[in-house]
């Protein structure tokens, strides 16, 4: 069972190792994308400008925000009011198919750093019962 921690854990560092490679490729065209997005005076939430200053550790945060806004979420901004269909628009038009393709591969890739991530505390767990 212990291999198999130190399996998931090897799985782990590769999916961030090809999480980063894959920003890094993309760090140019999306850094620009995204100025581009604040400089069109669209809403940018709290969290999305929080994340801006992490560096690396925040991009995913910022790439889910234009994950929603390419996969049409409803995004509620206050008691009664959505957000504009403007930023829907730019972020489908503006963003090329090579960025949208990598908005939604660092999703993927984070939902399996998670499932990973899960799965190793489960089998810890049984290690430590056992």
């Amino acid at each position: 069972m212990k291999i198999v921690v130190i399996i998931g854990f090897l799985l782990l560092l590769l999916s961030a190792l090809i999480q980063f490679i894959y920003y890094r490729r993309n760090k140019a065209e999306f850094s620009e994308f995204y100025q581009n997005y604040v400089g069109n005076k669209l809403l940018v939430p709290p969290f999305v400008v929080f994340a801006d200053n992490l560096g690396f550790i925040g991009v995913s945060l910022k790439a889910q925000w234009f994950l929603w806004l390419l996969n049409n979420r409803k995004i509620k901004i206050d008691r009664n009011t959505y957000l504009d269909s403007k930023a829907y628009e730019f972020v489908q038009t503006t963003a090329s198919k090579k960025l949208q393709r990598w908005i939604r591969n660092d999703f993927r890739l984070l939902m399996i750093q998670g499932a990973i991530l899960i799965l190793m505390c489960i089998i810890i767990y049984f290690i430590d019962k056992t």
